[in-house]
């Protein structure tokens, strides 16, 4: 897995694909409920999807199957006042299996975003 930038473009994407993501967080070795995590997905007709930590972890949620159009995609990870270590890793799944990246951080009271553009063609 690669880090997310903070502003992703996955074209190419196949229809059928799924759109998946998934958090997590540790202090240690010892996993960490110390985080928060939340995706929105705005799908091609303007709708969104809104995605809660309770969703994420343990995960993966899966938006299925994608179809044509182009979504947006904003995903958000707020790092605790003990700061674990969190992440939140994002990905397509078959056919399509192109795009997968992570966000990841660690500093106490913070957040970090990451923004992607999916294309779907038929």
């Amino acid at each position: 897995m690669t880090e997310c930038d903070k502003l992703e473009a996955w074209q190419d994407v196949v229809a059928g694909s799924k759109f998946c993501a998934q958090s997590s967080a540790k202090n240690g070795a010892n996993p960490s409920n110390d985080y928060n995590a939340g995706i929105r997905i705005v799908l091609p007709g303007g709708n969104a999807i809104t995605w809660r930590k309770s969703d994420l972890d343990p995960g993966p949620a899966r938006l299925d199957p994608l179809q044509a159009g182009s979504y947006g995609v904003e995903g958000t990870l707020a790092c605790g006042p003990s700061g674990p270590a969190t992440m939140l890793h994002v990905w397509i799944e078959p056919p399509s299996a192109s795009a997968d990246c992570t966000r990841t951080n660690s500093v106490a009271g913070t957040e970090a975003f990451v923004t992607i553009a999916i294309v779907v063609n038929e």
